[in-house]
Formats: structure tokens, C-alpha cells, sequence
């Protein structure tokens, strides 16, 4: 993404977004139905002959940029400081803290309502070690580091949408529709489709209009709409379910396509890189904690009425 940045003027900004978005979207249609189709055919093992084939795919990736990917060195203003003057002045203290709070954290969370209760030992334990250290990390940001790594403003809110979706949905199709891991699969494009389509659009809008702002709010609103209904599903209600997908897969397309582009946009050009990592992994953070949570929640209520 900060390739793109660098090559994209600021008017067609937001249509190359989408462009590089409509790839992801593609793999995240094409992934699941390789796995439906594995399954499908090998209950027990199928599945796990995709999880071989992506590793393969991503050490050969790995292998071809380290061997044909070799840019002209870059210069910056830090050249003659040394690798341990470099590496030293990295807040390296509030980033073992971040990684460990949030690893124990989820830990927890993640007990919680499925291997263990949330009042036992073990849970409670895990979860308080693990946010006592994240308060920890709050306060060494705040008063004593000179070079804080996180922007508490990045916390993307539709990484939390997004996995709401991700976990509750194949669940919601398993219990009330169908149990063929290919038609879960099937029906969970019902989402994705749209977003490739609605993506296009979005970013055809920003490029026209020279504005994100706007249809972000609308795409949320589109987003927040689709997440509600779905929460309102009964059993045979089939057709409701995949109308309120295609509705969240909509306003997931402004999100992905523009909340990118308006960082990107609004950053000076030598940090487009750091602003779009900065962006990426607080929405994975967001994503790592709210999935933990999620189940969580889920487990618990699960247990509570169906005993």
C-alpha cells in the first residue's frame, strides 16, 4: 500500500486504493471456497492441505522478494548514526510492554467462557496481569517515552466490525441453515461480492469528489446497518440473512478502500509508510482483541442457555 501511495497523484488516490483492495477481497473470496471444497471432499484432513499450500505460497513469496526485490539504497537524515545508535533510540521498553500486555490479555479473554470460567484463578490472573501491564505501557508512553510508536487514534473501529462478522456469521449459517462446509462458504460471499463491486464505487466517488469524509460516514452507516439486522436473523429467515450481508459487505467497501486513503492523504509523503503500517496493525490489534473477546462472550452465552 505505501507503493501505491508514492505513485498515486491525489485525485485518483482513493481508486487505487480500491484497486489494490479488490485483490485482497478476491483472495478472501477464494481462500475460504479452496477450504469449503477441501472439507467438503475430506472431512477429517482436507482442510489442512490448504494451510500447507499457503505456507509453500508465502515462502515462495518470500523467497522471490529477498532474491529479486533489491531497491536503490535509501538516504535519510539518520545515516550516520550507527545500528546501535539506530536500534537504541526505538522505544523498545513500551513495545515489550504493548506485546506482552496485549498477548496476556487475549490469553485470558480467550479462557475465559471456554476453557475455564471467568471468575476462575487462571482467567482472572491472565486478564489482570495482562491489562496491568497495557496501564503500565500507558504510563511509560505518556511520561517517559521521547518517541511513543503507537497513535491512540488509530485504533481502527472497523477491524471490530469486521470480525464480528468474520466469527458470529458461518456460526449463525451453521446452526439455522446449513452444515455443508461448502454452502456456509458460499453463502458467506454474500458479503465479499458486494464489497469488490461497492469498492469501485467508492473509490470512484472519492477520486470524483475529491473527498473521503462523506462516504465513509455513509459507508458506516451502511456497515452498522448490515451488523444490526444480522443480529436480528431467526431461523427461516434464509433470505434476510444474505440481503443483511450484502448490506455489511457494502459499507465494509468504503471502509477498506477510504479510511486508508484518507491517512495516506493526510500525511506527509516521507511518513506515508509508517502512517499506513501504523493504520494496518491497529486495525489487526483491534481485530485480536475484540476476536478474543467475542468468543469469549459467545462461549459464555452459549453455555447459559444451551447447558
Amino acid at each position: 500500500m505505501p507503493f501505491q501511495a508514492r505513485f498515486s497523484h491525489g485525485d485518483g488516490h482513493p481508486s487505487a486504493q480500491a484497486g489494490i483492495n479488490i485483490a485482497a477481497l478476491l483472495a478472501n473470496c477464494s481462500a475460504p471456497l479452496v477450504i469449503g471444497v477441501l472439507t467438503t471432499c475430506d472431512a477429517h484432513t482436507g482442510w489442512r492441505y490448504y494451510y500447507w499450500f499457503q505456507a509453500a505460497l508465502w515462502g515462495a513469496t518470500t523467497v522471490a522478494i529477498f532474491i529479486g526485490y533489491h531497491p536503490p539504497k535509501r538516504h535519510t537524515d539518520l545515516d550516520h548514526l550507527s545500528l546501535r545508535q539506530k536500534i537504541s533510540s526505538i522505544n523498545l521498553t513500551g513495545c515489550g510492554l504493548f506485546t506482552a500486555g496485549l498477548a496476556l490479555f487475549t490469553a485470558g479473554t480467550g479462557l475465559s467462557g471456554g476453557v475455564y470460567s471467568w471468575t476462575n484463578a487462571r482467567t482472572l490472573a491472565t486478564m489482570i496481569f495482562g491489562v496491568v501491564t497495557l496501564f503500565t505501557f500507558e504510563i511509560q508512553e505518556w511520561k517517559r517515552a521521547k518517541t511513543g510508536f503507537l497513535n491512540h487514534e488509530l485504533f481502527v473501529v472497523d477491524g471490530t466490525m469486521l470480525f464480528a462478522f468474520g466469527l458470529f456469521y458461518p456460526i449463525l449459517t451453521q446452526v439455522l441453515f446449513t452444515s455443508d462446509p461448502l454452502s456456509i462458504v458460499v453463502r458467506s460471499q454474500a458479503a465479499w461480492v458486494p464489497a469488490i463491486v461497492s469498492i469501485v464505487l467508492w473509490g470512484y466517488v472519492g477520486s470524483r469528489f475529491r473527498t473521503v469524509r462523506e462516504p465513509l460516514i455513509i459507508g458506516f452507516i451502511l456497515f452498522t446497518a448490515g451488523l444490526v439486522g444480522l443480529s436480528t436473523i431467526q431461523p427461516g429467515q434464509s433470505i434476510n440473512a444474505i440481503a443483511f450481508s450484502c448490506l455489511f459487505g457494502i459499507g465494509f467497501g468504503a471502509a477498506l478502500a477510504l479510511i486508508v486513503t484518507g491517512v495516506q492523504l493526510s500525511t506527509l509523503r516521507v511518513l506515508t509508510a509508517t502512517a499506513t503500517a501504523c493504520t494496518t496493525s491497529s486495525r489487526a490489534v483491534a481485530g485480536a482483541m475484540f476476536s478474543a473477546i467475542y468468543t469469549a462472550a459467545f462461549n459464555t452465552r452459549l453455555k447459559k442457555f444451551l447447558p
